[in-house]
């Protein structure tokens, strides 16, 4: 059932220029039995206004959308917060992966900060405000608003554990403010956006999500030629090649598998972005893992995630240039380490 829930899934929210409709007549425990699949997909506000569409009358539809309209709302009220408190002092920060192009809410709200003294500064004035420290890593701190019950990361660096994926240095000159409910939020643009989206879907997540699927191709199809040649300079820049490419052609397997057609601007934009002989080979092991068992969220093979890292190290110096912390945190944390390898090969952490 894991294909066919994944796929229908799929068809149930459809995709931007193409009319789609479930492949067969749908009842309320097929709703039920998917939900829980949209969630794990990071989809379930898209999932619940796509279904209510189909299936207007459903009690279930109508009360677990009703209940996530009271999450989006505090979510919406808690980066109002967020802008005023960071705007007031000034800060140089974008939101980031919270704000999506279509209809989503974040389970907490991340704000990257564009040097170390923001960071400490936003904290401090975000603590100031109400927020209380949850916790803290090598590069970000995680902040809790009781008010709204959700959790604001800041970052100052984009990493995993202690390697750094994706400079921020790189995304500064990628932000731009929109109209965003109540305020005027800065966000990153389509070309920042997609680099960070399909690094943290390979390197930090290890998963690629119907949430991925959306923000990738939403964002190449609204792309002028302008914006694309920028994308991929700036994928060039972050030495982001591999992910990009990978991520672009699962995609667009994807879409094959799911609509049984291409989407040729995805396709072209893939066919833009070169990569060595080793990593082409890792992406078509990807594409044939996807093909064979087809369930959503795809979880990236550790094989295919270590091989990630391993191509990306000798080319990012930024990266490099945090191995030596990373190397005492795997000494350090060992049986933690083979615990979750171990998890993660039986497919138990998502």
């Amino acid at each position: 059932m894991k294909h066919f829930d994944s796929q229908l899934l799929a068809e149930i929210i459809g995709f931007p220029s193409i009319e789609s409709v479930p492949s067969r007549d749908l009842i309320d425990s097929d709703f039920t039995r998917i939900f829980p699949l949209a969630v794990k997909n990071k989809v379930p506000l898209l999932f619940l206004e796509k279904s209510l569409k189909i299936r207007p009358e459903s009690k279930f539809l109508i009360d677990t959308y009703q209940s996530y309209l009271g999450r989006v709302n505090s979510s919406k009220s808690l980066i109002n917060n967020i802008v005023e408190v960071l705007d007031r002092a000034e800060l140089d920060y974008a939101i980031f992966k919270t704000i999506k192009p279509f209809s989503s809410f974040g389970a907490d709200v991340d704000v990257i900060l564009f040097s170390r003294k923001s960071f400490y500064d936003a904290w401090s004035h975000l603590v100031k405000n109400g927020c209380e420290l949850a916790g803290y890593g090598a590069f970000s701190a995680t902040l809790y608003s009781a008010p709204h019950v959700m959790n604001v990361d800041l970052h100052f660096q984009i990493g995993v554990s202690r390697l750094i994926y994706l400079d921020v240095r790189l995304l500064q000159d990628h932000v731009v403010r929109i109209n965003y409910d109540k305020s005027s939020a800065p966000i990153l643009d389509n070309q920042a956006s997609f680099v960070a989206d399909v690094t943290h879907s390979i390197y930090k997540e290890q998963l690629l999500t119907l949430s991925d699927f959306y923000v990738v191709a939403n964002g190449i199809l609204s792309m002028n030629s302008h914006q694309l040649e920028s994308t991929l300079d700036l994928v060039k820049k972050a030495h982001a090649t591999f992910s990009a490419k990978a991520v672009l052609l699962l995609t667009d397997r994807l879409t094959r598998l799911t609509f049984n057609r291409t989407i040729p601007a995805i396709v072209e934009a893939a066919e833009l972005i070169n990569v060595n002989r080793i990593e082409a080979k890792v992406i078509n092991f990807l594409m044939t893992r996807l093909e064979l068992d087809f369930k959503l969220p795809f979880s990236y093979p550790l094989l295919a995630v270590a091989a990630a890292f391993l191509l990306k190290l000798p080319k990012d110096p930024t990266m490099r240039g945090t191995l030596a912390g990373q190397s005492v945190e795997l000494v350090t944390n060992l049986p933690y380490l083979w615990e979750n390898i171990g998890l993660h090969m039986k497919g138990e952490v998502s």
